[in-house]
């Protein structure tokens, strides 16, 4: 079952509608590509039916280099995430909030005084 969405707030809408047709509960895999994945992985985070890993890109790098995947496009990686998706432990991304940010700064300024 394969589809493409953009990455844009309404395709956000179209892509967690279909992931979650009929009400099931999906994970997703994903890779780490700074402002652009940030956005889709927000979207996966706030829906209620589905949870969302973000892998780093080095990792996967290593990953292709140990499967001895040499070529890179757009669709092997995707064969590669799902392949390291399945073999992995799942591990949750979790959104850092600013107001987190923001005590352990008001912290740690308390401890350089």
């Amino acid at each position: 079952m394969q589809a493409i969405f953009d990455n844009a707030p309404r395709a956000h809408k179209c892509l967690l509608k279909w992931l979650t047709k009929g009400g099931r509960m999906v994970s997703v895999c994903l890779e780490a590509t700074g402002h652009y994945s940030l956005r889709v992985a927000l979207a996966l985070h706030r829906h209620r039916r589905t949870q969302v890993m973000v892998v780093n890109p080095r990792a996967m790098s290593q990953y292709a280099q140990a499967c001895m995947q040499r070529a890179k496009t757009d669709a092997k990686d995707a064969l590669l995430i799902m392949d390291d998706a399945e073999r992995m432990p799942f591990l949750p991304w979790h959104k850092r909030t600013r107001l987190i940010a923001r005590d352990s700064q008001v912290n740690i300024r308390h401890l350089k005084r």
